[in-house]
């Protein structure tokens, strides 16, 4: 069976709500009519066959992909008796009601305003996206093993055709939406700014530290789950004159790295020399920045600091500078074509749903 690469029209807004939960959501019933589904709560009453007029051929479903000796819009034969894609359609209203409603109205939104804005999705560039996203949950969920992702869905009694077809419809509406946010994404200096110093650091300095962990905490009870690993019993006494036993042995010449090697207690850390990668404000509390901001390549060695993970010791190795002038074009270029944040999605389908009259909700 031939998939169209383009979501598929619906032939009931009703009915597309119980597609998009299901199998049938990527590929059957496209521009065709039906009986309206009940009411949400009233039981699927299936249709009698011999009272129904004949769909015209242009409206008849397509075979069934997974058994292609049944008629046209027949999903399954049970005892001889055949189960039609309108009984079905009617037993899933009657179980999922509007429950995908919202997810539905937003899909529509989002073609609406494509349309208007003129933003369309080629045939080439949706196969390129659903190729690669295939290939990369391969590669994630499967360890790359395509038989084993076959044989997954085999389970979930679908096939390879219509998981890319359910596929290609989520993608086509995800793209859609990155596309639109993208186009009208509004950059403001103070957002600029932000990403500046998420990339940058605070004021465009960054520090290249590293540190000595001291930990009184038995291994895995610091908050966060920290991998400081200190001999159990310790006291925070115990560790804090340990600490400082450590820094007068730095300050008598001891060199910073072997007494890392030696001493501390953050293993993480203790297997790159001690060095924290990319550190931030914040991470390691106040008392640890400010400890920080007043080390100075004449006094690269910090006194005992405490922090909730127990007392360090810091070592300035670079203070790297930017100035936001100097690098602005780049930071504007990546931050307009970021991908689309969730609360950004969220944000921008709100601003649809506020423009546009909805009914029956």
């Amino acid at each position: 069976m031939t998939f169209s690469w383009k979501p598929l029209r619906p032939f009931s807004g009703w009915l597309l709500i119980v597609l998009l939960g299901c199998a049938f959501s990527g590929g059957l019933c496209q521009g065709q009519e039906t009986k309206t589904p009940p009411a949400p709560g009233t039981p699927a009453t299936p249709p009698r066959e011999e009272k129904r007029a004949a769909p015209a051929p242009a409206q008849t479903p397509p075979t069934n992909p997974l058994a292609s000796d049944l008629p046209q819009g027949t999903l399954a034969r049970v005892n001889g008796r055949e189960i039609t894609l309108d009984q079905y359609l009617g037993y899933l209203y009657a179980s999922v009601g509007k429950s995908r409603l919202d997810e539905f109205i937003d899909r529509q939104l989002i073609e609406d305003e494509a349309k208007a804005q003129g933003l369309s999705l080629s045939p080439e560039q949706m196969e390129t996206a659903l190729d690669d996203r295939i290939e990369r949950t391969i590669k994630g969920l499967y360890q790359g093993k395509r038989e084993t992702f076959l044989e997954s869905l085999t389970r979930r009694r679908t096939n390879f055709e219509d998981y890319k077809a359910k596929l290609r419809q989520e993608l086509y509406y995800e793209t859609l939406l990155s596309e639109l946010i993208l186009k009208s994404r509004q950059l403001t200096d103070a957002e600029l700014q932000r990403q500046f110093e998420r990339t940058y650091g605070e004021g465009g300095v960054q520090y290249v530290l590293r540190h000595i962990l001291i930990s009184g905490r038995g291994p895995g009870s610091a908050p966060g789950g920290d991998s400081s690993t200190p001999p159990a019993g310790r006291s925070q006494a115990d560790a804090r004159e340990r600490a400082e036993t450590v820094l007068k042995e730095i300050r008598g010449g001891l060199d910073f790295v072997q007494a890392v090697k030696q001493y501390s207690d953050d293993a993480a850390t203790r297997q790159n020399e001690g060095r924290i990668p990319l550190y931030r404000k914040g991470a390691y509390g106040d008392a640890f920045h400010k400890a920080v901001l007043a080390l100075t390549p004449e006094q690269p060695i910090s006194g005992i600091v405490e922090s909730n993970r127990g007392f360090h010791i810091i070592q300035l190795i670079e203070r790297q500078v930017t100035r936001f002038e100097d690098v602005k074009a780049e930071i504007e270029k990546v931050t307009r074509t970021r991908p689309p944040a969730t609360a950004e999605r969220q944000q921008y389908l709100k601003g649809l749903r506020a423009k546009a009259k909805i009914e029956g909700l």
